[in-house]
């Protein structure tokens, strides 16, 4: 008689035992506790954000070195934003038009959401930054840092503050977190106000501003040739479309590392990065007196981008 699946959340797991990341031997079963102990603090973050996926269901183990390490894409991991209608789980299938028409993305619903996309090797959650069904206005700002190798914590932790100092005169109260990589995101979250393109050309505009504060150390450019020895102040997740890694969620990198919202004052520590992963972050979550970004959500329904937007000075 055949053995009967392991289900968690209602969902059926296959080779559960299958290993996601080799050297750390964290396996599909990992995952999908992983996921089952972090949902408190990641669902308020994707329930109904339209997502895209990078799936691997093999593992990382397939990739070179320099995939693995996050510098390249290459199969068997592939960015999935269309799953059809054979990518199983309690999802909310929702349609929105793109250039090419009308397309179908995967909403977030539930917990056993997230065990769906363990079941099917997706070791990265990529939101966008609008909430479903207002999709055409954002809810979500995030500028990523992305430095160079020649840049030192210090310089992207100043990074991140100067980022904050610039949101909060045009009154936005703005957050950190970690990515999983070599960089730190600085979201604001709003109530939806202003359109895409209004919030793109904000966006941009913000940018600008740290670039203008310190050229020698910042670029808003995306060519890589113009960011040697500067960090990078990407703006273009902004962009309809584009998207974020989620708080919490893994990445497809060796070590298992997770995208982690901080406290500013930790900036200032011993955190880096891609200190928090798979397997120690269940112990800072054992060990935290409140959400690290105590107020995300009361931020969100007070400051809007449209307000913003009246604050920037002219160009």
């Amino acid at each position: 008689m055949a053995e009967r699946p392991e289900v968690v959340n209602a969902v059926a797991l296959t080779h559960p035992e299958r290993i996601y990341w080799p050297r750390e031997r964290v396996s599909k079963r990992e995952l999908v506790a992983y996921y089952d102990l972090v949902a408190p603090w990641i669902l308020p973050h994707v329930l109904g954000r339209p997502i895209s996926m990078v799936r691997c269901p093999g593992g990382i183990g397939e990739l070179a070195t320099g995939a693995r390490e996050g510098r390249t894409r290459i199969d068997p991991c592939f960015f999935h934003k269309h799953p059809g209608e054979d990518f199983p789980g309690p999802f909310e299938r929702v349609t929105i038009v793109e250039s090419a028409g009308p397309t179908e993305y995967l909403t977030i619903t539930e917990a056993g959401s997230l065990t769906a996309l363990a079941q099917m090797g997706v070791l990265e959650i990529h939101v966008w930054g609008s909430t479903w069904p207002d999709i055409e206005r954002p809810d979500l700002l995030v500028f990523d840092l992305d430095p160079d190798a020649q840049i030192t914590w210090r310089e992207l932790a100043n990074a991140a503050r100067l980022c904050r100092e610039v949101l909060g005169a045009l009154g936005l109260k703005s957050f950190v977190k970690t990515t999983g990589g070599k960089g730190l995101h600085v979201v604001a979250p709003v109530a939806p106000s202003a359109g895409w393109e209004d919030v793109s050309e904000f966006c941009r505009r913000v940018a600008e501003i740290i670039v203008e504060a310190a050229p020698d150390r910042f670029t808003a450019t995306m060519s890589k040739a113009k960011r040697t020895g500067k960090i990078y102040v990407d703006h273009v997740r902004n962009n309809r479309g584009a998207t974020s890694i989620a708080p919490y969620s893994t990445r497809a990198r060796d070590r298992a590392p997770v995208a982690v919202p901080l406290r500013w004052k930790e900036l200032s520590g011993r955190v880096r990065p891609d200190t928090y992963t798979l397997k120690n972050l269940p112990l800072r979550l054992r060990g935290l007196k409140g959400d690290p970004w105590d107020g995300y959500a009361e931020a969100g329904r007070a400051q809007t981008a449209r307000t913003a937007i009246s604050r920037l000075p002219k160009p």
